[in-house]
């Protein structure tokens, strides 16, 4: 009797559970229904008529918030369809599996970065040529006319179905050093523009705190934050161009460390050795062994004045932050021989880590629906709206000042972006794709350049010795 009274106590919690989730709704002044932030969104009336339109997305550092708002304008303009928002934090991880089984799949899925080519190649993703072609509504520019140059060639790739545009992009990346605005007032630190103000900067920081707040907090164990300064520096030194040029892996001189590209490299790897070795003391102690979470507490607790980062780290991190701390970005400082324009003024880069992005399987049941919802979020309406709830621009010629309420880091981010030559690095040449030609031969190499365990310069002669003796083995075997 016992255990029948227990199974239908839990059942009634079970019910009850239930129930209130199923009653978790706000309906806007049009009519819009939202269910449990998202679970279903509809309008008001539409319900059984609607068509359901399924978006998995990377629940992390923004949020979902932003994409909540923007179903809820997209329902209320295209009220014959229902949207329905899958968040998981580890989708990148995921998709592949997902886009093999061509099970319940979503009608578009939002991963962070991941290789979204592989799927491509396996005939797993919808070419959306049309998609680019189309004009959002009420604008009189395609969405490949709005979208930056850059990102418009990342998402085209040939496959055995032909060359097409796979996928989308979803967040523009702004990479910089954070620094604590209230402290800097505080202390009268200015910001510098070259890496010798940089370097002066960082002793002064040490000086008048006596060495209890470091310079730098950094993630060591995360290597990728260090390309955000070693590729700006290498495109400072180099110059765009060229930059560009290393990645068409045209011939093993592209590391010959004497000549640019390659000696764009050895420069911004020198740099990165001059503010990150452990012997100069600028960084936290034992921030080698930290992730990026754990690094980025010690920056806000105050611990560190900087750390290196890019435009999501307010957000990311704005429930550990007190309300009174206040963040700005800087732009990464110039090294003294980094190329200058006919005016002599240093030339602005931003480099834009490799790009979270945006697809629709080819197995998806709503294909005409994911492809009118993305073309629908490229409005400039849209795109203003994003920025406003993530603090985060997208890819896409719109103009930000209309926006208001802006955090300081979020309006030094624009206009980082806003002034800058903006680039990330990816190749289509066979050599790379093939796993040969490599950004860094050996992997990176900013761990063993931190610990002393290598030099810049030995580092790049490796590097050059091994592409040379091995590069027409790799041209034949990618060919």
């Amino acid at each position: 009797m016992k255990k029948l009274v227990l199974i239908f106590l839990l059942m009634f919690l079970f019910s009850a559970l239930v129930s209130c989730k199923d009653t978790t709704e706000v309906v806007n002044e049009n009519g819009v229904i939202v269910l449990n932030n998202g679970d279903k969104i509809y309008k008001e009336g539409y319900l059984d008529s609607a068509t359901t339109l399924k978006i998995s997305f990377t629940e992390a550092g923004f949020g979902r918030n932003w994409l909540v708002q923007i179903a809820t304008q997209f329902v209320d303009k295209y009220p014959e369809y229902m949207v329905v928002l899958d968040g998981d934090p580890q989708l990148a991880s995921s998709l592949a599996t997902k886009l093999e089984s061509g099970r319940n799949l979503s009608d578009i899925f939002f991963p962070l970065n991941s290789p979204w080519e592989t799927y491509a190649y396996k005939g797993w993703l919808e070419p959306l040529d049309d998609l680019y072609e189309m004009i959002p509504d009420g604008e009189n520019k395609t969405n490949a006319e709005k979208m930056d140059e850059v990102y418009r060639e990342y998402s085209k790739l040939s496959t055995a179905d032909g060359t097409h545009y796979y996928c989308m992009p979803w967040n523009d990346t702004i990479t910089g050093i954070c620094y604590n605005y209230n402290m800097f007032q505080e202390y009268g630190w200015n910001l510098p523009t070259t890496t010798d103000e940089l370097e002066t900067l960082c002793q002064k920081i040490l000086s008048d705190t006596n060495g209890k707040i470091k310079p730098f907090a950094y993630p060591g164990k995360i290597g990728g934050y260090f390309d955000f300064l070693g590729s700006t520096w290498w495109m400072q030194a180099s110059g765009v161009d060229e930059y560009k040029k290393f990645f068409d892996f045209e011939s093993y001189d592209i590391y010959n460390s004497e000549i640019d590209p390659g000696r764009g490299k050895l420069l911004a790897l020198k740099e990165v050795v001059r503010f990150y070795s452990m012997d100069k003391g600028y960084c936290i102690s034992g921030s080698m062994s930290k992730d990026h979470i754990t690094s980025q507490m010690d920056f806000i607790n105050s611990k560190a004045a900087m750390i290196l980062n890019a435009n999501w780290l307010e957000t990311e991190m704005k429930d550990s932050m007190d309300e009174d701390f206040v963040m700005g970005m800087m732009r990464i400082p110039y090294l003294s021989n980094a190329k200058k324009d006919e005016n002599g003024e240093f030339i602005k880069v931003n480099y834009v880590a490799p790009p979270d992005y945006i697809v629709i399987p080819k197995g998806a049941s709503n294909i005409e629906g994911a492809k009118k919802f993305l073309n629908f979020m490229n409005t400039d309406e849209m795109l203003l709206l994003y920025t406003k709830y993530t603090g985060s621009p997208r890819p896409f010629d719109y103009d930000t000042n209309s926006l208001t309420d802006l955090s300081k880091f979020t309006m030094d981010c624009l206009k980082i972006r806003e002034e800058s030559n903006n680039y990330f690095d990816f190749s289509r040449a066979k050599i790379y794709q093939n796993g040969y030609g490599t950004k860094y031969i050996g992997g990176q190499p900013y761990s063993a350049l931190i610990r002393g365990d290598n030099t810049p310069e030995r580092f790049c002669e490796i590097e050059f010795f091994e592409a040379e003796d091995n590069w027409s083995t790799w041209q034949a075997r990618s060919n």
